[in-house]
């Protein structure tokens, strides 16, 4: 009886916490970015949110004919934001949108974790470091990631610019390549 007591309190007290933090619907967008040498890439997404929780889907392609479908999560602990990510990737680098039939196979699952820093001192700088893991069968494997820094800047209500620049490393803490990224995004 005591557990049923303690699980009944549980879930009131996170009733009336949602309730509070209402639900917001409709955070869409449309990203156009380049990594300034071969790569453009188009990226739509829609998500929902409360609070400082939000879940998002979105689709990308770019010029190189590789494409992704992602789901992932934003979680705000005050200036930081942790940024867990579900992907699927098909292509030109590999993989057939859906594997079934002759001379088809699946593309790449794969999962990633970002943790950035937002500190607001003069607007929109962030620092971040990102790592990815494959899934190759029912095994995973660490691709390594990066580390880096930005700056988002809102031009309006709805349009924005955001710009990186980031280090990676591989599986082994080896220093890889040097990206420079940007993105002119419209929020409906």
């Amino acid at each position: 009886m005591k557990n049923l007591l303690i699980a009944v309190s549980v879930m009131a007290a996170g009733a009336a916490t949602a309730q509070e933090a209402p639900m917001s619907v409709g955070n869409t967008y449309v990203e156009l970015g380049t990594n300034f040498e071969e790569e453009t890439t188009l990226t739509v997404g829609t998500g929902v949110g409360s609070g400082a929780l939000s879940a998002y889907g979105e689709l990308s392609g770019s010029t190189d004919g590789n494409f992704q479908a992602r789901a992932y999560t934003d979680v705000e602990f005050g200036k930081f934001v942790v940024t867990p990510g579900l992907n699927y990737g098909w292509g030109e680098d590999g993989g057939d949108l859906v594997g079934f039939g002759d001379n088809n196979e699946w593309g790449d699952v794969t999962g990633d974790l970002e943790v950035a820093l937002k500190p607001g001192i003069i607007g929109g700088e962030y620092v971040f470091a990102n790592t990815g893991v494959g899934v190759d069968g029912w095994s995973l494997e660490w691709d390594g990631g990066e580390v880096g820094a930005g700056y988002k800047l809102d031009l309006a209500e709805n349009v924005y610019l955001d710009g990186r620049v980031s280090w990676g490393y591989d599986d082994q803490f080896e220093s890889t390549e040097r990206r420079i990224t940007a993105g002119f995004g419209l929020k409906f």
